[in-house]
């Protein structure tokens, strides 16, 4: 077998509303070198089936599956079982463009320094339908700069990563869960430079039942553990106050839903979200503000 030249790994674990989407947006690239590597971890919907059609119509898919081990051991599998140089990572429910291996393959080539490549996203909801973006930075410089402030700067699908790099610095950790790919990118930051594709390559979707909603608080406690050993790894100062989440609460990641999808003429999706806002805080002044511009559709 020829080495590929790129390592797509896939977590998957019940996601069959989502997976095929996922896995047709791979086999849509442009750039057709690749091994596609899916971790079934244990789904117990039918994922699994899914997959295992998608292994038997494309040569280039290798289906792993086994029982439940968690996000950060199946992924860390993935990184022992890719065979390639470069390793794009995609998680289950989210989508990338044609282009955006190709165009991350050519930026590696051109970089011999560069270990960790990103890109822009769109924002879309359990449907399907995009109604916002989240932008990130660039420049290694910039990125740096907010990963230093407790910010997430590259975004964790469709990112591309040098394999040599992710197995020296320790892969993904598990003590770092929910943000195992925050505490990868600032290791990576140690050994090389981190860039974001311009342009929207991936479309991510948010889901009100995602861990990243309802394991907030962890969240916030491991982002800053990860930040404080990246700071005395390099020599830096210690924090001095604690981190600044604009997101602290289920509420706000409504909030936020909300005005995106507002600020894209999507009326009811920003109706549904403002709702889920204020049943989630109903205290609070920001939500019935929320609410009644959602309801006057401005």
């Amino acid at each position: 077998m020829t080495t590929p030249r790129v390592s797509v790994v896939m977590p998957v674990y019940n996601t069959e509303r989502f997976v095929a989407e996922a896995i047709e947006s791979v086999l849509a690239q442009t750039f057709p070198d690749f091994e596609f590597i899916i971790i079934d971890d244990g789904s117990t919907d039918g994922s699994l089936a899914i997959l295992r059609m998608y292994e038997e119509r494309d040569p280039r898919i290798r289906v792993v599956s086994r029982p439940n081990t968690g996000n950060v051991v199946a992924a860390n599998e993935g990184v022992d079982l890719t065979r390639a140089e470069l390793m794009a990572r995609l998680d289950a429910d989210d989508r990338i463009m044609p282009e955006l291996l190709e165009r991350q393959v050519a930026r590696f080539d051109a970089e011999p320094g560069l270990v960790l490549l990103g890109a822009n996203a769109q924002v879309m909801d359990e449907s399907g339908v995009v109604f916002g973006d989240f932008t990130v930075p660039e420049s290694h410089e910039d990125i740096e700069a907010s990963h230093l402030k407790g910010d997430m700067a590259v975004h964790h699908p469709g990112a591309m990563m040098r394999v040599a790099q992710v197995r020296a610095v320790g892969k993904y950790r598990p003590q770092f869960r929910i943000c195992e790919d925050y505490d990868l990118w600032l290791r990576l930051g140690e050994v090389g430079r981190l860039a974001n594709l311009p342009g929207v390559m991936m479309h991510k979707r948010m889901l009100p039942g995602s861990a990243i909603v309802s394991g907030i608080a962890e969240r916030d406690r491991t982002v800053e553990r990860a930040l404080d050993e990246a700071l005395a790894r390099r020599g830096l100062p210690a924090r001095a106050e604690p981190i600044h989440s604009l997101i602290r609460s289920r509420a706000d990641y409504y909030r936020q839903w909300a005005w995106m999808a507002l600020r894209a003429s999507q009326k009811r999706m920003a109706r549904r979200y403002a709702w889920g806002a204020l049943r989630s805080d109903p205290l609070r002044g920001k939500n019935w503000k929320l609410l009644a511009c959602v309801l006057r559709g401005h």
